[in-house]
């Protein structure tokens, strides 16, 4: 139904997500499409895997919007 996809990511190393996912979720009109959940992507050179605990909301006015956890230090 949401004619118009706006998308933000928001990853940042010291992230607390369980304290953010808590804090965002009780915000009136906020939409859960997936809850904190542990993802692996492969490292920019291929060589290692990058750990990241992944969730995303919709906000009330239809803008996506993921919060992830850098579980993997990137150098």
């Amino acid at each position: 139904d949401k004619k118009l996809l706006r998308y933000l990511t928001v990853r940042v190393k010291k992230f607390d997500l369980e304290t953010k996912w808590k804090r965002a979720i009780k915000v009136p009109g906020v939409e859960v499409y997936r809850e904190p959940s542990y993802r692996e992507y492969p490292s920019y050179d291929g060589s290692d895997v990058i750990k990241v605990n992944v969730s995303i909301i919709f906000d009330p006015d239809g803008n996506m919007i993921e919060l992830n956890q850098l579980i993997t230090p990137i150098m």
